[in-house]
């Protein structure tokens, strides 16, 4: 029996050897192997070899099998609504309904947490004002929301004889503070009195726009029954406004104001609006720093 024939000989040596045009000579013809190899015996396991034409052949054929299997699923799965060509009007219309409710959600839930905050800072009895910004070695001690109301008489003798006691007026360097501050009134075309029950106030009786005297921060905003909403703005050289009867307010504890910037507004069916003027925690009159029209 005879394994290997002529024919079969000059087949398998055609495919190692090619006769070259120009020489007339037989060379070896290149061909590249891919091996793999077992690590452990270092026997190779399978081994492929292939010519450069065919390698070439091998490659085309897998980037043309790729880009069919891309162009098969964009064009007979829905991922074809992705691009924009394919975006036909029913869905864009119900993409930019589906955004507009989305906004639409977001808003609300902004809407909600606002109005809870504003519950919660209403109902908040623990309020207290803050010192925001003090220069150095002075000092402002909290002021509980109680002590914003109308003083006692034995708390204005109280008062009465521990300055008489000391010989020494906190208020009196008010003025020398103020320089150079120029306050805006809290409100304009608005009749007003002022009184003087022991925390000196200017009050109307007429609804209005209530705008910050001054710039500052707002260091506590808390509501108080019989007075409404109040409004504490801590401004430079230790002074505080406070603005009372307010039936809504357009800041929150913590935001910085500039003068004549608004930040609420008073209605008399409720509410008396009261303005008060303070400094290193002595009431000011009003009228002596601020020019009302």
């Amino acid at each position: 029996m005879t394994l290997f024939s002529g024919k079969h000989i000059f087949s398998y040596l055609k495919k190692l050897f090619r006769r070259d045009k120009n020489t007339g000579d037989y060379v070896r013809r290149r061909r590249w192997t891919v091996s793999i190899v077992n690590e452990n015996s270092m026997i190779s396991v399978a081994e492929i070899t292939a010519r450069k034409w065919e390698l070439i052949t091998a490659v085309i054929v897998v980037f043309m099998l790729f880009g069919a299997f891309w162009l098969a699923l964009f064009s007979f799965t829905p991922l074809q609504n992705l691009l924009p060509a394919r975006l036909g009007p029913d869905l864009r219309d119900k993409y930019i309904a589906m955004s507009v409710h989305l906004d639409s959600l977001e808003r609300a839930v902004q809407t909600f947490d606002g109005y809870t905050q504003n519950i919660t800072s209403l109902f908040d009895d623990t309020a207290r004002i803050a010192t925001v910004s003090m220069p150095a070695g002075a000092a402002l001690a909290e002021v509980s929301v109680d002590s914003l109301l109308v003083s006692s008489d034995a708390e204005k003798q109280f008062v009465r004889r521990f300055e008489d006691a000391e010989r020494f007026n906190l208020s009196v360097l008010s003025p020398i503070a103020a320089e150079g501050m120029m306050f805006a009134p809290p409100f304009t075309g608005v009749t007003f009195t002022e009184r003087d029950n022991g925390i000196p106030q200017i009050v109307t009786s007429a609804a209005t726009a209530v705008s910050a005297v001054y710039r500052g921060t707002v260091v506590n905003v808390y509501y108080t029954t019989g007075l409404g909403i109040t409004v504490a703005i801590q401004h430079p050289n230790d002074f505080i406004t406070i603005y009372s009867g307010l039936d809504d307010v357009f800041v929150k504890r913590g935001e910085k104001v500039k003068t004549g910037m608004r930040i609420g507004v008073s209605s008399t069916d409720k509410h008396t609006f009261a303005f008060e003027l303070w400094h290193n925690g002595s009431p000011l009159p009003p009228s002596s720093y601020i020019t009302f029209n």
